[in-house]
């Protein structure tokens, strides 16, 4: 039996998929635009930007994608750096160069991976030069720019969607938004400009009907679905087209054949909650597929196989074969390390309780940091962690911070200064934390920072 095709997951969304050819229809004429899809976790978000994405692509127009994820909001410009970076990366020197040309050459620190010494605000410059690279790589071909789970993106990334969002007119750039609506912890002010805009595509996707899933049900298991059990499936899905997806799931897994006399024990075999279920498939795999599944919610979406090994501290060849029973269990992408829905991922990085999620991430921020990585991300991991006394952690913190506050973003200078603080950091070095410290605090409005 088939679970989900990505015809089954766009059910009901004829209207949508319109909306969105007419968008790149007009694309094709120069005219740029903003796309929002705003609906709560499961409604098909993720599934409407991956449909403009393919035929974006189908189109011959250039696609740069990111997406937001819980753990990573204080992760300065992470979001500008996941869309950007991999057409940077694909670009000759003579070519990087014409691309940071004029104006565009103040976006370049944000790429860099080191802070830079001066204590001076560099975020309007940064934001004015990165409209202009994204001008500059518009130039060459028009461009979709997918934002998914924008309500989990940091405030400087955000910033510079708003910023492009206002200069549009002219370029040939299309920005296509999902986003949760009044997610806790979301640039909610941002957001609500971005669909308020009177330019602005704003979609819904509802939830899906009682006939809908009924269909989906018979795609599966063929016409034989009786009523009450098709009645039961819409019942306890509510319509969220992920819980349609992991209904689909059970019913293949307890090879129920939809029949009325079934109805009651789907009810019960279906969990109302993502989350549970998908912790149920996978505490049913082996213990090195658990252990990597953990590795790639805690390093993130298209975490380095290599890294994710070493996390979960599983051989290669065992974790490649765990990684193909994640796949088939509907886990992860055939492709990379990523979840097939962020929900999934948010579900299995819960289950680490206690001083289980600390420690997995003090690995991690440990490993990342022996492989270069930047401050930035290395102190997103080590947020996640009680203070351990050692003075490496609370150095990456300090310059993790001082780097948030270049970038204009004092909120998260703030929790990782204090939390060097709490490392802490060696005696010598504790006046220039709390220097920068009273710097994130007064550019914060926090009322200790005198």
């Amino acid at each position: 039996m088939s679970v989900a095709t990505p015809d089954q997951e766009l059910v009901e969304r004829e209207p949508e998929l319109a909306a969105l050819r007419g968008v790149l229809a007009r694309l094709e004429g120069g005219e740029g635009g903003i796309v929002v899809v705003e609906a709560p976790a499961g409604h098909g978000k993720t599934a409407l930007l991956r449909a403009l994405r393919a035929d974006a692509q189908a189109a011959g127009v250039r696609v740069l994608r990111a997406a937001g994820a819980e753990l990573e909001r204080d992760f300065p410009f992470g979001i500008v750096r996941q869309l950007l970076e991999p057409a940077l990366r694909a670009c000759d020197e003579r070519r990087r160069a014409e691309l940071f040309e004029g104006a565009a050459q103040l976006a370049e620190p944000v790429f860099a991976g080191h802070a830079e010494a001066d204590t001076g605000d560099a975020s309007f410059g940064r934001l004015h030069g990165l409209y202009w690279l994204t001008a500059n790589l518009a130039e060459a071909e028009p461009l979709v720019l997918v934002v998914d789970d924008a309500h989990w993106a940091d405030a400087p990334s955000m910033r510079y969607l708003d910023v492009l969002a206002r200069r549009l007119e002219g370029l040939p750039v299309v920005l296509a938004i999902g986003a949760r609506e009044a997610e806790p912890g979301a640039q909610q002010e941002v957001l609500d400009d971005l669909v308020g805009a009177p330019e602005a595509l704003v979609l819904r996707p509802r939830p899906l009907s009682g006939a809908a899933v009924g269909e989906i049900l018979e795609q599966a298991l063929g016409d034989g679905v009786e009523t009450a059990f098709a009645a039961v499936a819409a019942h306890s899905t509510g319509g969220n087209p992920l819980l349609v997806r992991e209904l689909l799931r059970t019913v293949a897994e307890e090879g129920f054949a939809g029949r009325s006399e079934e109805a009651e024990r789907l009810r019960e075999a279906l969990p109302a909650n993502v989350g549970r279920i998908v912790i149920g498939r996978l505490r049913r795999l082996s213990p090195d597929a658990l252990a990597l599944a953990r590795a790639v919610a805690v390093l993130g979406d298209g975490a380095r196989f290599a890294d994710a090994a070493e996390l979960a501290e599983v051989a290669a060849q065992d974790a490649t074969a765990a990684h193909g029973a994640l796949v088939r269990a509907g886990l992860l992408d055939a492709g990379e390390l990523r979840f097939v829905h962020p929900v999934v991922r948010s579900a299995v990085h819960a289950d680490l309780t206690g001083g289980l999620r600390g420690d997995w991430h003090r690995r991690a921020a440990a490993l990342r940091a022996g492989a270069g990585a930047g401050a930035s991300e290395v102190a997103a991991h080590l947020v996640q962690t009680e203070p351990g006394g050692e003075p490496w952690a609370a150095e990456t913190l300090a310059a993790a911070g001082r780097r948030a506050l270049l970038d204009g973003a004092p909120d998260v200078a703030l929790r990782h200064l204090r939390r060097a603080l709490a490392e802490p950091p060696e005696p010598a070095a504790r006046p220039a934390v709390l220097l920068a410290l009273g710097h994130a605090a007064a550019r914060a409005g926090a009322p200790d920072a005198a």
